[in-house]
């Protein structure tokens, strides 16, 4: 392990920022906090080998000598942050398992693109601010834990999970969104537990059952139902999204994009998410 480098504020938010979406790519790191890759890369290197991050990837990764790594915040590096921010070390300490699969690391990446745009579009001058719950957020009681943006299902023992959950506020009017990242690999339809019709299905109870009324207290605001955000490979799989929620009566609650989106800085004020396949295309801020 190298001497640790005097640490700068970007290099904290850096470090707060890792634990805070657990894992992050340097294309990622450099959206946040570089003008260039090149320049997040070379700062990486110096952090990894002071013990302050670590880098990782799935062994398939591997493809002709190229690497797609992924960085995770360290031990040493949770006591800098909590030492430079006064946050507990309980607070910011990082995931205790590596994950195995480029599938999960896959799904997390794109579900953290979409953050990042969120991020950037509720900028000060856009006049809207935002509040983001993941789905691997979690509290303890009466020891059972529990995912706080999961949506209870009515008359079931079972809960339903979004990849993640946020507020948007304009004013003294927010908005609650429920956010769902399809890759194209599961079932449409169909009795596979992971169908995504079963999963809209669940979206309509938990809406007509008011099952988000808990995330009202937790984001502080006064919310009245959700929309429904998936964001999916290509504009095919749009199509079928939106053949799908018309069919279960679900529009126009499903809104659906591709993730091509987050490939761009966000603004609120894209017209890109699909609500009915013969209507103009929405945009956030409306």
């Amino acid at each position: 392990m190298h001497p640790s480098p005097t640490l700068t504020p970007r290099d904290i938010a850096l470090l707060r920022d890792t634990g805070r979406y657990r894992y992050l790519t340097s294309s990622q790191v450099a959206r946040l906090h570089f003008s260039h890759p090149k320049v997040a890369q070379r700062r990486l290197r110096q952090l990894v080998a002071a013990g302050l991050l670590r880098r990782f990837h799935p062994s398939e990764v591997t493809r002709a000598g190229f690497q797609t790594w992924w960085y995770a915040l360290t031990r040493p590096g949770a006591r800098e942050v909590s030492a430079a921010t006064g946050l507990p070390l309980t607070a910011v300490l990082p995931p205790t398992r590596q994950p195995r699969t480029l599938g999960f690391l896959a799904h997390h990446t794109q579900t953290t693109d979409f953050r990042l745009w969120l991020h950037e579009a509720c900028t000060p001058t856009s006049g809207f601010s935002y509040a983001y719950l993941p789905s691997y957020d979690e509290t303890t009681s009466n020891g059972r834990r529990t995912r706080r943006a999961a949506l209870p299902l009515a008359g079931t023992p079972g809960s339903l999970v979004p990849d993640g959950v946020f507020t948007l506020t304009h004013g003294d009017r927010s908005a609650l969104f429920v956010l769902e990242v399809d890759r194209g690999t599961e079932p449409l339809t169909g009795h596979h537990p992971n169908a995504i019709e079963r999963k809209l299905l669940a979206y309509r109870t938990a809406y007509d059952t008011h099952a988000e009324d808990h995330l009202a207290t937790l984001f502080g605001v006064d919310l009245s139902g959700f929309r429904i955000l998936c964001l999916v490979p290509d504009a095919a799989r749009q199509a079928r999204f939106l053949e799908l929620a018309r069919r279960l009566d679900l529009l126009p609650l499903v809104w659906v994009t591709t993730t091509s989106l987050t490939r761009d800085r966000g603004r609120l004020d894209t017209a890109a998410w699909a609500v009915t396949s013969t209507t103009d295309l929405h945009a956030l801020s409306e």
